[in-house]
């Protein structure tokens, strides 16, 4: 650890970039292609397809419309969406509904 900070400062005021041995191995690794979505995951992504709100969601499979949002923003995340247009697209593109 010692080593790895003091090559870091002399990196740095050498004027280059550093990153930990961590950090850099992470950055050189492909992006994963696969994306694993649960049962309930994709029932949502198929409802959300359908128009449906969250309220009519909610109400279709018995969650409460925070449950559902909760469900919505995580699907957003894990399909690296901005919206939900594009998370659908997303979805179809890949298959995952």
């Amino acid at each position: 650890m010692a080593e790895e900070v003091l090559a870091g400062i002399q990196a740095v005021a050498d004027g280059e970039i550093f990153l930990c041995h961590e950090i850099n191995v992470m950055m050189k690794r492909p992006k994963e292609t696969h994306i694993w979505l649960s049962q309930r995951e994709r029932e949502m992504l198929k409802l959300v397809a359908e128009g449906l709100t969250n309220g009519e969601i909610a109400e279709r499979i018995f969650l409460s419309p925070e449950t559902i949002k909760s469900y919505r923003k995580n699907l957003l995340l894990k399909l690296d969406a901005k919206n939900t247009a594009v998370m659908v697209r997303i979805a179809i593109d890949k298959k995952l509904i």
